[in-house]
């Protein structure tokens, strides 16, 4: 992603692609479910993935949001 806007946030993104392998998948899709995480997936990952919910501040917020 090159996008100058994108740029700001870019550090603080979690990125799941079809280059990552599986056992990072795993991780970055646990991490993906706390407070304040921003997490961009390609569509490959985006369907039939679990992102369950660990975090009481993000459960109380009404849980993961997916757009």
């Amino acid at each position: 992603m090159d996008s100058s806007v994108f740029a700001n946030y870019k550090e603080r993104c979690l990125i799941i692609n079809e280059r990552v392998d599986n056992s990072e998948k795993d991780n970055l899709v646990q991490r993906a479910t706390y407070e304040d995480q921003v997490t961009l997936a390609t569509a490959a990952f985006g369907r039939g993935t679990d992102f369950i919910c660990r975090d009481p501040k993000v459960e109380e917020s009404g849980g993961v949001h997916i757009i």
